[in-house]
């Protein structure tokens, strides 16, 4: 007599083993493999962008950065904000294909009483060797 073995699927149900499932497993593993790898180097890929932005108006550290960095970060597209209360720059990062910059300038100029400007790194290069 033929010995059969049983597996546990990850429903927990036995099944004997069969090559066709056996077949059919690794055909899945193969396109979750191949969707893996083709989203991580979709992220790999994804450009990211730097803009600074000069923000007149904050009067303190803490709450004026602060409202600064929510209202910029919660932008669709806006990756990461840096507030430097000290230079009146904030630096943010985002993904150009979800946001402009203009639209970020206007969302924090809209939102808030400061005013915000983009900083063109070629004009303003001596006021961001002073950063």
């Amino acid at each position: 007599m033929e010995k059969q073995t049983t597996i546990k699927s990850c429903y927990g149900q036995s099944s004997l083993f069969n090559p066709i499932f056996a077949k059919q497993n690794s055909e899945i593993s193969m396109k979750y493999i191949v969707l893996m790898l083709s989203f991580m180097c979709s992220m790999l890929l994804a450009k990211e962008n730097t803009t600074y932005l000069k923000v007149d108006g904050m009067k303190c550290s803490y709450s004026c950065s602060g409202k600064v960095s929510n209202i910029v970060q919660n932008m669709k597209g806006v990756k990461k904000v840096d507030v430097d209360f000290e230079k009146g720059i904030a630096t943010v990062k985002y993904d150009d294909k979800k946001t402009a910059v203009k639209d970020i300038v206007d969302g924090l100029n809209n939102k808030t009483f400061y005013q915000a400007t983009e900083l063109d790194l070629e004009k303003n290069k001596k006021e961001l060797s002073k950063i």
